[in-house]
């Protein structure tokens, strides 16, 4: 396996490691009537005493709290009302399984059309391939698209 193909495999199990403690928490780890509620609540604050805070209107506060639970607040607000509340904002993206099945699947998927191609044109050319030897190619195929450009793994839509 060629180096930089190493270090990019180094840095998937790395980023892995760092997500597996995400994974447990998910989106259902969030509230159901968000964070900012939850904690305001948390501090026997009210939300008018939040609004002082942050020098909005206490209806603001209602509605910044209803859109981060309909998931609608953005990133920008939730950080103001993050500092209102001395608490910070943790934003990541946390691959619902990890990187490397992900990577392994898309690799496969795309081996599998290309032999798909490939098994077409040899039929119109009376040249038909077993299911052993379809698989056989797929493996072989994926097996050349991981120690190549992953890059090209991701060139065309699913």
């Amino acid at each position: 396996m060629r180096k930089e193909n190493w270090d990019r495999k180094l840095r998937r199990e790395q980023l892995d490691r760092v997500f597996a403690a995400w994974r447990t928490v998910g989106h259902s780890g969030r509230p159901r009537s968000g964070w900012i509620r939850q904690i305001r609540e948390a501090f026997g604050m009210s939300t008018r005493q939040l609004a002082a805070r942050l020098d909005v209107s206490q209806p603001t506060v209602v509605g910044f709290e209803k859109g981060e639970a309909a998931g609608t607040i953005t990133l920008e607000t939730l950080g103001r009302v993050a500092r209102a509340l001395d608490c910070e904002v943790v934003y990541a993206l946390v691959p619902r399984v990890d990187i490397d099945t992900i990577v392994r699947e898309r690799a496969r998927y795309v081996a599998e059309k290309h032999v798909r191609r490939v098994g077409h044109t040899m039929r119109l050319e009376d040249q038909a391939t077993g299911p052993a030897d379809r698989e056989r190619l797929v493996d072989e195929e994926v097996q050349a698209l991981l120690q190549g450009r992953l890059s090209r793994i991701w060139e065309d839509r699913p």
